[in-house]
């Protein structure tokens, strides 16, 4: 058990719970996330994985969210497809999952995550746009937090090999919670003037800051990557009292490719 391997002993007993009683798994939490976010009118990306399996263990079996997920798009947020570890650059098994995430909402699944992060310059966006993603939100950096394309935009990739665009938008992570805790080795006071920083850069340059919060993080004392307590949810909410005050689009990445692609600021 990850708890385990990384010291985080007590939360060995709210992950135990949630193998024996599904509702009590410290991933299902979404309606708590919701409703903190909309005392700021912010809207969420929730990607879920199709295999429960990975190379951190079960994580949960996404039929038995089915109620869940529809709350989560019948409350204005989106649904996207996390991609397993092994399967990130498999287009068959992408496609195949991706299918299998729109018969269950009832939706059109346009955006990708994958997991880990796992990447390969400009093999894994051609995948993704292949199986008929309009958008991916992986490109960031694994141990750090920050502009990882020196952009604080989205943006349509190049493919080098074959000299053309590529038919997918990129929306770049820029900010983490695992990054700054269980990489960076900071906690949730000093990761906060990073963010502050990252937010100030982004509105000199109109751009989009795109934060990667787990829903792990929000169910403490519970991680899979190093102990995460209350503060963490703290923080999350606080990036979002200082971007409404600097009146910012507090969206998720659906709407935000659909604006782009509407108002024509990134043609393919």
């Amino acid at each position: 058990m990850n708890c385990i391997r990384y010291g985080n002993y007590r939360g060995i007993i709210p992950i135990l719970k949630g193998k024996i009683n599904k509702k009590k798994s410290p991933y299902i939490n979404f309606q708590n996330i919701i409703n903190l976010e909309e005392k700021y009118n912010a809207k969420s990306t929730f990607y879920f994985l199709v295999n429960p399996q990975d190379t951190l263990g079960y994580k949960y079996y996404t039929f038995d969210l089915k109620n869940e997920i529809i709350k989560i798009l019948d409350r204005g947020c989106e649904i996207g497809y996390h991609t397993g570890y092994e399967v990130y650059n498999n287009i068959k098994g992408i496609i195949k999952e991706k299918k299998i995430l729109e018969e269950l909402t009832g939706n059109a699944i346009i955006g990708a995550r994958n997991h880990f992060l796992r990447f390969k310059t400009p093999d894994s966006w051609n995948v993704l746009a292949k199986a008929g993603f309009q958008y991916d939100s992986s490109f960031h950096y694994n141990d750090m937090v920050g502009f990882r394309n020196g952009m604080c935009h989205p943006f349509y990739p190049f493919d080098l090999n074959k000299n053309s665009i590529i038919k997918i938008l990129e929306i770049p992570i820029i900010v983490s919670d695992i990054a700054f805790r269980s990489f960076m080795k900071i906690n949730a006071v000093e990761s906060w003037k990073y963010i502050k920083q990252l937010i100030d850069v982004t509105e000199k340059n109109k751009g989009v800051l795109t934060v990667l919060w787990h829903t792990w993080t929000f169910s403490y004392p519970v991680s899979i990557a190093g102990w995460f307590g209350k503060e963490w949810t703290c923080l999350y909410e606080k990036i979002l009292k200082y971007a409404i005050e600097k009146n910012a689009w507090l969206t998720n990445c659906k709407e935000l490719w659909g604006y782009t692609t509407k108002e024509g600021l990134f043609r393919k």
